[in-house]
């Protein structure tokens, strides 16, 4: 049975705008476990609330993983966040659903090759829970999770967690007054995660100020990578590179007129350099978000929302770029639909 701060804590029921605001924040991309490109994993709302769908990475084999809301106006059902494991054959998700007035959350693992929308694979967490799943990822070894939620009742605070598939060892790594979200974890076990500066705000208020932070869990202690908060920035969704020493994460500056950028910064120097830039003939807004390395280290996937040439916000849809900078490319897209917060396993 898990502990009493963790199992009691409120979760703040979901609404349209909720909804909506979250897809514009985005999930997070898990760290890409190097092999060959396989399947790129994604929530969208094409099957009603929040479900999980692979698309392969030219943009063929699209199939829907789980089953979303149903359909219906206010969906009970919701699953998101997906993070791939390292070998490929198991996709992390987070699922929730409404019953009565509160919305129940757990962790799940679902085999790549199991067809049946309705096997939701193995529940992680012993016992499904009330308050505030924001995202998770796989560690390396494919045994444990590192997640992001609230840590006790009536905390308006997201911290991050590790447990076991099993739902045994759970333990929180970090311990602050700020929101820890969209974790992910390198090959030696390194996590990288959003550090955002809300003290005293409710959990669901997901925008402000940001910067890419890292924890050791052995060791405890944190330390930023990036800086952008301290110019009012958004620095924010993280990924390692294949071979952990480079993360790549969004950044924005909400208060300029400038479009959004996909960024990476090596760990060893902190030195950083931009792959993608919105287009500012677009009137500022071409937003980029998620970031997700390839399998091969070569290319990143990231969704987009951007002002079309008829002047109208699109829904997100998901591109691919090289780090090159050259090759940018649409993945998948369907109007009136989301689709967001994509992870690139490596091939079975």
């Amino acid at each position: 049975m898990l502990p009493d701060r963790f199992r009691l804590a409120p979760f703040l029921t979901a609404s349209v705008v909720a909804l909506v605001a979250f897809l514009a924040v985005g999930g997070n991309a898990a760290a890409a476990f190097p092999g060959r490109a396989g399947p790129i994993a994604f929530e969208s709302t094409r099957a009603g609330g929040l479900s999980i769908w692979l698309v392969g990475p030219n943009g063929d084999g699209l199939r829907q993983f789980t089953p979303g809301g149903g359909g219906d106006r206010r969906p009970r059902f919701r699953q998101y966040a997906p993070a791939s494991a390292p070998d490929g054959r198991h996709i992390a998700y987070v699922g929730s659903k409404e019953a009565g007035d509160r919305t129940w959350s757990n962790l799940f693992v679902k085999g790549v090759g199991v067809r049946g929308l309705n096997q939701p694979g193995r529940r992680v967490l012993r016992q499904a829970t009330p308050r505030r799943i924001d995202s998770v990822a796989f560690a390396p070894g494919g045994r444990r999770l590192v997640f992001s939620a609230q840590p006790r009742r009536g905390d308006p605070d997201l911290e991050l967690f590790s447990v076991r598939l099993g739902g045994a060892g759970l333990r929180q790594l970090t311990h602050n007054q700020v929101q820890d979200i969209e974790p992910n974890v390198s090959r030696s076990g390194l996590v990288a995660f959003t550090r955002l500066y809300l003290r005293g705000r409710p959990p669901v208020a997901l925008f402000g100020p940001s910067n890419i932070a890292l924890i050791r869990p052995s060791s405890g202690g944190s330390r930023l990578l990036t800086f952008a908060a301290r110019s009012g920035g958004e620095d924010r969704s993280p990924s390692f590179a294949p071979r952990g020493n480079w993360v790549v994460h969004e950044r924005s500056f909400p208060d300029s007129s400038s479009s959004g950028q996909i960024n990476e910064a090596q760990l060893s120097s902190h030195r950083s350099r931009t792959l993608f830039v919105g287009d500012p003939e677009r009137g500022g807004f071409d937003e980029p978000h998620n970031p997700a390395y390839s399998p091969a280290g070569d290319s990143v996937v990231f969704d987009r929302t951007i002002r079309d040439e008829a002047g109208q916000i699109t829904n997100p849809d998901l591109y691919v770029v090289g780090r090159d900078r050259k090759g940018l490319r649409y993945l998948t897209g369907l109007e009136g639909e989301y689709d967001t917060d994509p992870d690139w396993a490596p091939a079975r």
